[in-house]
């Protein structure tokens, strides 16, 4: 017989699985991804018409038994098609939902991991304008929910507070933020840090009005990737398309 489950979720991609199946990827309201095959949903249209696509959200009704569960009703269905109108919307939306299945699990906060999700897929559908610091934003988030974002106002090697005029650098041992003096690494310039600061303690909405010079959006690129590659181990393989779009 198996079993069956029901959750909301967001689908975080999707492609052709044999002739007649769709096989999909979701990321649940328990922070889980689940893959899962919807048999039939390649010829019939009808069936999960608009349900199954990338960036739709719903309750996702699921039956086990043999092989991967399988997709049995959608509802609650909301779709995302706006996004795939604009290509940095597009970008965005993809490279969040590829972190997503990178780091699934890892987060204190499971259940944060979906409205976090829902929350910037809904900003990017609404409007593709500075989606570069809302990516920025999103990414910190993430770590902040894994428990990966290091102090940026203390200085991991003294305890002191950071000030304006301060040189800082992002330790080479570590992934720290360090005073120049204790640690081998590059300044950071003090308006790139400034950003970071305030991209880490403001919401995502509040992410997407902050407006970015091309030279402030390299720094942020550059330095945001460098946390990841220390802390989270990894950089997913979409952002390097994403950055060049936004």
């Amino acid at each position: 017989m198996g079993r069956r489950e029901s959750f909301q979720g967001v689908v975080l991609r999707g492609f052709r699985s044999g002739e007649a199946s769709r096989a999909i990827d979701i990321l649940t309201d328990e922070g889980r991804v689940v893959h899962c095959l919807a048999r039939g949903a390649a010829k019939s249209k009808k069936r999960f018409a608009g349900c199954l696509e990338p960036f739709t959200s719903g309750r996702f009704q699921l039956h086990y038994g043999r092989g991967r569960p399988s997709v049995e009703a959608v509802d609650e269905v909301k779709s995302r098609f706006a996004i795939a109108k604009s290509v940095k919307a597009m970008a965005v939306a993809s490279c969040a939902c590829e972190w997503m299945l990178r780091t699934a699990g890892l987060h204190d906060e499971e259940s944060s991991q979906l409205r976090f999700l829902v929350e910037l897929l809904d900003l990017v559908e609404e409007s593709d304008e500075n989606v570069a610091a809302l990516l920025y934003g999103f990414e910190l988030g993430l770590m902040a929910l894994a428990g990966f974002l290091p102090d940026i106002n203390h200085c991991t090697n003294c305890g002191e507070s950071f000030k304006k005029s301060d040189n800082v650098s992002l330790s080479q041992m570590d992934g720290t933020f360090v005073h120049h003096e204790h640690g081998i690494g590059k300044v950071i310039e003090n308006d790139v840090r400034n950003l970071l600061s305030l991209l880490c303690s403001k919401s995502l909405p509040f992410c997407r009005r902050v407006k970015l010079g091309r030279r402030q959006k390299l720094g942020l690129a550059e330095l945001i990737g460098d946390l990841m590659s220390y802390h989270v181990g990894f950089i997913v393989k979409s952002r390097g398309f994403a950055l060049q779009v936004v």
